[in-house]
């Protein structure tokens, strides 16, 4: 599925998302303003997929339904291609809010 949804992206010269191209089915539900604030509060918890497992924006496969284990790792494509992108879209301002609060922080300290 991500190979055919980049070969996508590279014909039409844009960016193409998995729901574009396939029926993602019920394991996918609307994402709302408060999953996007758990996701963020969990990030800073910890890391950045379990974040995105704790939305609950995707249903979890059993093992026993059909294609089970092939679902499951669909799953996990879906949330890692999630973090990825949300990682490399806010990567550059997390960096730059970064050097600003920790020069700040730091200098503070230093006139203790």
């Amino acid at each position: 599925m991500l190979a055919i949804r980049d070969a996508c992206s590279r014909l039409l010269a844009r960016e193409v998302h998995l729901a574009e191209v396939f029926d993602l089915g019920d394991a996918a539900r609307p994402v709302t303003a408060a999953d996007g604030n758990r996701f963020a509060e969990e990030w800073y918890r910890g890391d950045i997929t379990d974040a995105c497992d704790a939305t609950g924006i995707m249903r979890w496969p059993d093992e026993d339904e059909p294609n089970g284990t092939d679902e499951q790792n669909h799953f996990h494509d879906v949330t890692d291609e999630i973090c990825l992108r949300v990682f490399e879209s806010v990567r550059a301002t997390i960096s730059e809010e970064f050097v600003k609060i920790a020069t700040d922080v730091l200098a503070r300290e230093r006139s203790r």
